[in-house]
């Protein structure tokens, strides 16, 4: 091998070794191939030696809080199954996190326009009943169970609008209102 390399001597095998180290600028036990054809424990070893760690469960992320686990858990599994390293899991676990609170905010600026224009409708429709109409509904809001309420009040229709922004449901929660007491006390 030596001879058919074109090396004089051992020394020249020796320098031969030290020159590739330096251009590749690690030493060979840091330097892989990448496999053709590999199968499926070829690329876990892999990506093992790219970073990855040993289970879904070891990947250190930036998780919001009120994050929904059973997401977390899902993210950290799927982030495992195709290999990601630590720092990759990361910057995508950043990067999900700050396109989810673009998106929110968005849609919380979106909810906030909508609810200000329906209001102003709702003012003209009902003029000097509004104040009286919304007291009705806050007061029926309040037999609802805990949870209806916060569903009303924090759920969104199709379109994005929030429940309680809707002009038909807030009429509908008036009339319902006014069935309940129609006295208005």
């Amino acid at each position: 091998w030596v001879q058919t390399k074109g090396f004089k001597d051992t020394t020249a095998v020796v320098k031969s070794a030290f020159n590739l180290e330096k251009m590749t600028g690690a030493p060979a036990d840091e330097l892989f191939r990448l496999p053709k054809n590999a199968d499926e424990a070829t690329m876990r070893q892999l990506y093992t030696r790219l970073g990855m760690p040993e289970s879904g469960a070891k990947y250190e992320l930036d998780i919001p809080t009120g994050a929904d686990e059973g997401y977390v858990t899902w993210a950290r599994e799927t982030f495992h199954k195709v290999g990601l390293n630590g720092n990759q899991a990361k910057q995508l676990t950043k990067a999900n996190n700050e396109y989810v609170a673009k998106v929110l905010a968005e849609r919380q600026t979106a909810a906030d326009l909508a609810y200000n224009g329906q209001e102003e409708k709702l003012k003209t429709e009902w003029g000097k009943d509004y104040q009286e109409n919304m007291n009705r509904i806050h007061g029926l809001m309040d037999l609802a169970p805990q949870d209806v309420r916060e569903q009303l009040l924090t759920g969104r229709l199709s379109d994005g609008t929030p429940i309680g922004s809707s002009p038909g449901v807030l009429k509908w929660l008036a009339d319902r209102a006014r069935a309940e007491d129609p006295s208005g006390t």
